[in-house]
């Protein structure tokens, strides 16, 4: 089931379900203090859906991230782990792969270059 996007100008959001309860969430745009409320707006419902086993969060297309989007995906990381859910983030390439090395944060996450893989990798399917 996928959620329309919404946009705040500064960021667009769509989350889509697939294989074995992952949801997808596809980011868009910048990802700063302006607006972290739009992807926490997507994370709340998240985390009462049922039959979720796990978080993707694809950042391929994020054009800048500032420390609050990185402390909402470091967030977003550690309540999946508290609830027994994979997390991992999809397209860390480019500016999100550099920032997440410079800050020392990249060995913490599991990253992935595209969605397909990260989605394999959270529930153990074979290429």
């Amino acid at each position: 089931m996928a959620t329309p996007a919404r946009s705040n100008r500064r960021l667009i959001v769509a989350v889509e379900t697939v294989a074995e309860g992952i949801a997808v969430m596809r980011l868009h745009g910048n990802l700063d203090i302006n607006s972290v409320p739009i992807l926490e707006a997507y994370l709340e419902p998240l985390w009462r859906q049922p039959g979720l086993s796990g978080l993707v969060v694809d950042v391929a297309e994020v054009d800048f991230c500032d420390s609050t989007g990185l402390g909402k995906l470091m967030g977003a990381r550690n309540l999946c782990e508290g609830r027994g859910l994979g997390f991992a983030l999809a397209g860390v390439t480019g500016i999100m792969q550099r920032l997440l090395v410079l800050t020392g944060l990249y060995p913490y996450l599991e990253a992935y270059p595209d969605t397909d893989t990260a989605v394999r990798n959270l529930t153990g399917t074979p290429e």
